[in-house]
């Protein structure tokens, strides 16, 4: 009796304790990419970031209307890491403003006039995933054209890390884990790709 009511209770402590771990570590997986801005090795650009920044804080509350739970601290601790390149883009950055950033901003402004419109949290993650899709096609193009122009570890870990959220939850629905499974499959596509194809490189 004594197990059958201390292992359910261990189960879901170690779930949120894995949630809680995710956002940790993608916070720790930014330093590689910081240290690389810093060196100049890397220049983000200041507007893509305060984008990232606004559509994942839409994530989180959107994810949370859906029934989200522990998983939501992974997009807690991406934010805190969008926020801290952010702030390193005011000083080793690029300030200006593109074209995709003009349709970035028009879908996340289209996000969440329907999303208070309609109330709708799933429509509205559903337009903050697809303009955080558009955001960062132009890191996969630029990713496969020049693999050194990114640092792999950040989008592996982070990748690992939104699995890890995935299994924090108590029920594994598509509508509770879209969100990190969406910043799973882009992280570890990135990540995959700079790996094989630097492998390509040194074989040629």
């Amino acid at each position: 009796l004594f197990a059958m009511l201390i292992i359910p209770c261990l189960y879901r402590i170690m779930r949120d304790i894995i949630g809680i771990f995710s956002g940790i570590i993608v916070i720790f997986a930014s330093i590689p990419y910081l240290i690389d801005v810093k060196r100049k090795k890397a220049r983000p650009a200041r507007s893509t970031w305060i984008m990232f920044v606004i559509l994942l804080f839409l994530g989180v509350i959107q994810s949370g209307s859906l029934g989200s739970g522990y998983s939501r601290f992974l997009i807690i601790g991406d934010i805190t890491t969008c926020t801290l390149v952010l702030l390193f883009s005011f000083r080793y950055g690029i300030s200006s403003i593109t074209t995709l950033d003009i349709v970035c901003y028009s879908i996340l402004t289209l996000d969440i006039i329907l999303w208070q419109l309609l109330d709708n949290p799933l429509l509205g993650l559903l337009i903050t995933i697809s303009a955080d899709l558009v955001a960062i096609t132009p890191t996969i193009v630029k990713t496969y054209i020049d693999p050194s122009s990114e640092t792999p570890a950040i989008w592996l870990i982070t990748t690992f890390a939104s699995l890890l959220a995935i299994f924090s939850e108590n029920e594994i629905s598509l509508v509770i884990i879209i969100f990190p499974l969406y910043l799973a499959l882009t992280n570890g596509v990135i990540g995959v790709m700079t790996f094989r194809k630097k492998n390509m490189l040194l074989k040629d």
